[in-house]
């Protein structure tokens, strides 16, 4: 008999490499979960169908959030969102999944576990009239006046701007290779592009920005942002999240002000301006088109319903 605690361990142990360290946390905090629901005593062979979807209520109807690594915000008390429940379900889903190819369980009780149906929402992007308002209030720094103007040109993860190197850039082209999330950990480098005004902007920082050296003059980093303290290290993806937010609040923006914010706003703006759902994609850096169909369709059903109005 194998417990609960022992296969999930051995589940995470098998994707060292396979996915990103941030991956592996959020798959050992859902993992948990069932865990925290079963007991530690729990063991494989007796879970049902039927006591996972009895997981799966309880999921629902807990009273507390989880803390976020990325915004250093504690555990609080309130319902999981939809989407967090969602995310616990598949990974349970794929944990018995790779269970029986093990072969350590010969029958797989997730395979009918459902998953709950996600709303069919827009995606929170920031608004053009937002984003001037953090410009204004972010004219003062170079950084991050150019880090604002970054974010809404390229439309990266906010780790792909914090992963941004001087030697990726080239000013005369407008191009940035960006490194952003992979599989294994492995930052997957893709190129992303400013347009005159974020030249400008970034331009003007790199006037600025101080030398990221040591006290014997050995370099300490070529990212693109660093930070104001010596010895001028990257930007992390957390402190450039925190910056984001804070630039936000002192523009008196409150709704989707998050750095993911910007990557929404590039992509309605391109749709909106007729650009094709196919070159959306491959801006966005989507592995395929069906995930961003997924997220943006609802922009493109508008275009349908003009075109329905037009001509039917």
């Amino acid at each position: 008999m194998t417990t609960l605690p022992c296969a999930i361990s051995n589940f995470l142990q098998a994707r060292i490499g396979i996915v990103s360290p941030k991956t592996a946390r959020t798959n050992k905090l859902y993992l948990n979960a069932l865990v925290e629901f079963f007991g530690p005593e729990q063991t494989l062979e007796h879970l049902t169908l039927k006591h996972l979807r009895t997981w799966r209520a309880w999921l629902f109807q807990r009273e507390t959030k989880y803390a976020s690594e990325t915004t250093w915000r504690p555990q609080e008390n309130g319902k999981l969102s939809v989407y967090t429940v969602h995310g616990h379900i598949r990974m349970c889903r794929q944990f018995f999944r790779w269970l029986c190819e093990e072969q350590l369980l010969t029958t797989n009780p997730a395979a009918r576990l459902e998953l709950p149906p996600l709303p069919k929402e827009p995606p929170k992007n920031i608004t053009d009239a937002d984003i001037q308002k953090m410009l204004n209030a972010a004219h003062a720094s170079p950084r991050d006046y150019a880090l604002i103007w970054f974010l809404r040109d390229t439309g990266c993860r906010h780790g792909g701007a914090a992963y941004a190197r001087l030697r990726d850039l080239d000013l005369e082209t407008g191009v940035v290779l960006v490194r952003e999330k992979g599989r294994g950990g492995q930052h997957v480098a893709r190129p992303a592009f400013l347009k005159p005004e974020a030249l400008a902007a970034v331009r003007a920082w790199l006037a600025e920005r101080p030398d990221a050296r040591h006290l014997d003059g050995a370099p300490v980093t070529d990212a693109l942002f660093v930070n104001s303290k010596h010895p001028h290290g990257a930007l992390t993806p957390g402190a450039m999240y925190r910056r984001i937010k804070d630039l936000a609040k002192a523009a008196g923006v409150y709704d989707h002000s998050n750095p993911h914010a910007f990557r929404h706003g590039l992509a309605r703006r391109m749709l909106e301006n007729g650009a094709p759902l196919g070159l959306v994609s491959r801006v966005l850096g989507h592995s395929d088109i069906g995930v961003t169909n997924d997220f943006y369709g609802v922009y493109v059903n508008r275009e349908l319903q003009e075109g329905h109005a037009r001509y039917a």
